[in-house]
């Protein structure tokens, strides 16, 4: 069984002066959009919980990339800022039909970045998209997401990994209240502001963090989100 985020995260503050936090990925991680992006969550909520030199936290997303560009520049990125703690967000372009990856390679590249982070003994999270807007994808991209969302979690079994699954958590609202899903998105792919701070609120609740009043009071659209699913899915 997965050690809890919640411990995980503990004991690394417990240990270390500041805690070096990754967040490695393609578009999902990359900042795009002006405000709060999900990672700003978890680094402003650490440094609320822990102190303000507790954390130091690097977006290492870059858009369009595949699990393959990401291990292609892991020395560069990961292998120089070393990070205590890793969460790995890849697989929507992995996923597109014309690059041809097969599910086979997409876990064995999944398996090859932990295995890099764990030479370096980072802790590593792993986490699905969330629910893209399948019905607006051509069908062939649309079943190979959904697919590689489950290699994911396969992997992150296999490493006895814990994984943040978006994808299944925001199901219900795409399949019972597709207009406020879609309130949450730009495109078919990628969150907005509302949904940055949906994910960023669901991975301080995984770290066991209550979330600041200034961040209530700031997010009150993906507050009224969260609540939705949870009552979906209680």
């Amino acid at each position: 069984m997965f050690t809890q985020p919640s411990l995980i995260l503990r004991d690394l503050i417990q240990h270390n002066e500041c805690v070096r936090i990754a967040a490695l990925g393609s578009s999902n991680t990359q900042r795009r959009l002006m405000g709060m992006h999900w990672f700003d969550y978890i680094e402003l909520g650490c440094k609320v919980h822990f102190g303000k030199g507790s954390v130091l936290c690097c977006n290492m997303g870059v858009g369009g990339e595949t699990a393959c560009d990401l291990l292609r520049r892991f020395d560069r990125d990961c292998g120089r800022f070393e990070p205590h703690l890793a969460i790995i967000t890849c697989g929507g372009n992995d996923s597109k039909p014309e690059l041809n990856f097969s599910r086979q390679e997409f876990a064995e590249n999944l398996h090859k970045l932990y295995e890099k982070f764990s030479a370096m003994n980072t802790k590593v999270l792993f986490q699905t998209y969330y629910g893209c807007d399948l019905e607006r994808l051509a069908p062939e991209y649309a079943a190979k997401l959904v697919d590689f969302m489950q290699v994911i979690r396969e992997v992150a079994q296999e490493r006895n990994a814990f994984v943040q699954d978006n994808f299944v958590r925001w199901k219900p609202l795409y399949e019972n209240e597709r207009d406020l899903y879609r309130a949450l998105m730009t495109d078919n792919l990628h969150v907005n502001e509302h949904g940055n701070a949906l994910l960023g609120l669901d991975w301080l609740r995984t770290f066991d963090l209550e979330a600041p009043d200034m961040m209530k009071k700031a997010c009150p659209t993906a507050r009224f989100a969260q609540k939705a699913l949870d009552m979906m899915q209680s």
